[in-house]
């Protein structure tokens, strides 16, 4: 099996409070596993090996064969890479834990990506320091396919836009565009996310469905704010018949 990891790590003084987090997907972006943790006192470089180190292992646990680790750590990437030597005694002991891990794969490509694309990692990371617990961090995906509203409604920032040529025009603010995205799931029967795509700012939902006998298909497209949180939700049905048989729903719904 395939799968892309995505690591984190940060300390708040270096050395200081420190946390390391991973995102494990498959490869239609589906998360197969996350983690933040908080590890005691610790530099940047120490927690973003944690990361990597952890995150490796829940890869070998879930079977996957061939990882691409992707990480905000130019230095971590390089250092895996063999491009430069670990020359501190702490780092070059994670970095051969790293390594025995990675030898169990029958492949692994390390791809340095910045900081803006590797967001629920570093938030992971965050929370961890914060001390925020309870319920794993969602997705949206995630939130949708369980049905959770409440966890929905955390990932939409407070001024999000909602677009579909499905409702003819823009909808705006939270709670407006978590009723509306009720409204629709009610209209959809047997709705599937088939696959995913993400570059740190914009998701790509592609999924699936039927409205009375028309099977359709569409994705979500979700452009993120800063803070990870989605400002613009984006909806796009085919084919036509399909997209008229959701809009005559939606608005006999609406009144």
């Amino acid at each position: 099996m395939k799968a892309t990891l995505y690591t984190d790590g940060g300390s708040r003084g270096n050395p200081g409070p420190s946390a390391y987090a991973y995102v494990l997907e498959d490869e239609d972006g589906k998360r197969l596993a996350s983690r933040g943790e908080t590890i005691g006192s610790a530099t940047n470089n120490e927690a973003e090996y944690r990361g990597l180190i952890s995150g490796l292992q829940a890869a070998l646990d879930m079977n996957v064969t061939e990882l691409e680790v992707r990480a905000d750590s130019l230095l971590m990437v390089q250092q895996m890479r063999g491009e430069f030597k670990v020359k501190k005694e702490e780092l070059r002991v994670l970095s051969l834990e790293a390594a025995r891990l990675a030898r169990q794969f029958d492949k692994v490509e390390y791809r340095h990506i910045p900081r803006e694309k590797n967001k629920l990692a570093d938030r992971l990371v965050n929370d961890a320091l914060d001390g925020k617990s309870g319920a794993p961090l969602m997705t949206v995906r995630e939130a949708i396919e369980a049905g959770d509203i409440t966890a929905l409604g955390e990932l939409l920032a407070a001024d999000v836009v909602f677009r579909s040529p499905a409702v003819y025009k823009p909808y705006q603010g939270r709670d407006v565009v978590i009723a509306l995205l009720g409204m629709v799931s009610q209209v959809f029967e047997n709705f599937r996310y088939r696959a995913e795509w993400n570059d740190g700012d914009t998701t790509i939902l592609f999924f699936e469905a039927n409205v009375g006998d028309r099977e359709l298909q569409g994705v979500d497209i979700l452009e993120h704010n800063d803070a990870g949180l989605v400002e613009r939700f984006t909806v796009m049905i085919r084919p036509l018949s399909g997209l008229q048989a959701v809009a005559a729903a939606v608005q006999a719904r609406l009144g």
